[in-house]
């Protein structure tokens, strides 16, 4: 059963989330609950209870009975990506299924997808391909597939900053989203599926790249300070 959130664990859990996507708690940091109840000018409790709420998101995890931030390792990526394929498969089939999109589905799907297309940086390119993929799955219209896509959306989000350390990726991933697109407004099932797979699948090998590839870490430690500053304009 979900935990409730009242307002002071939502805001709790918002604050922690937001830094630690935005690597200002970059992985393996650990995380004071004392500390943190100082910052946000509120009991401990509340704390806690979003740490709870990260734990089970994947975001932090207990070691040595201290809550860290989680790291990034291949392993992880992978095993994210593999997920993800499954969960886009059985949203496909699921909306397949039924037959064509609907009107306002097609209209939806659209928008974003012109807006992933048209995207000029890093901060739209990922926002829009977050929502593109997410729109997939709700439109399948299963709670059951939904609630684990979320929890996917928040642990691969900090992977698709590693993409930034290899610009050329971002061109091959506008291909796929094309095909994957394209398929499902014509409704064809396989190749709908055969493109989700080739994404998944190419999106996990560029992140072991990076991850793999000492070479990259100085670009990538640059490209997190660019973030930051970014971020906070």
């Amino acid at each position: 059963m979900a935990r409730k959130k009242g307002p002071h664990v939502q805001h709790a859990y918002q604050y922690i989330k937001d830094k630690i996507l935005t690597f200002e708690f970059c992985p393996g940091t650990v995380l004071s609950d004392n500390m943190l109840s100082q910052q946000l000018s509120m009991s401990r409790s509340p704390v806690r209870e979003a740490f709870m709420l990260l734990l089970a998101d994947g975001l932090l995890e207990m070691k040595n009975s201290r809550v860290q931030v989680s790291p990034i390792t291949v392993e992880d990526i992978v095993e994210i990506c593999e997920v993800r394929i499954s969960i886009s498969n059985a949203a496909v089939n699921s909306i397949m299924n039924r037959g064509m999109l609907m009107r306002s589905e097609k209209e939806r799907i659209t928008d974003l997808y012109k807006k992933l297309s048209q995207a000029d940086d890093l901060f739209q390119s990922y926002k829009y391909d977050d929502l593109f993929h997410a729109a997939i799955i709700e439109m399948a219209g299963n709670r059951r597939l939904l609630e684990i896509s979320e929890r996917m959306r928040l642990q691969i989000a900090r992977a698709r900053w590693l993409n930034s350390v290899l610009p050329e990726r971002r061109a091959e991933a506008n291909k796929e989203h094309a095909a994957i697109y394209n398929a499902l407004i014509n409704g064809n099932r396989e190749a709908c599926i055969e493109a989700i797979n080739t994404h998944f699948k190419n999106s996990a090998e560029n992140y072991a790249r990076v991850l793999q590839n000492p070479r990259f870490t100085p670009q990538f430690k640059l490209a997190l300070v660019s973030m930051s500053i970014n971020g906070e304009q």
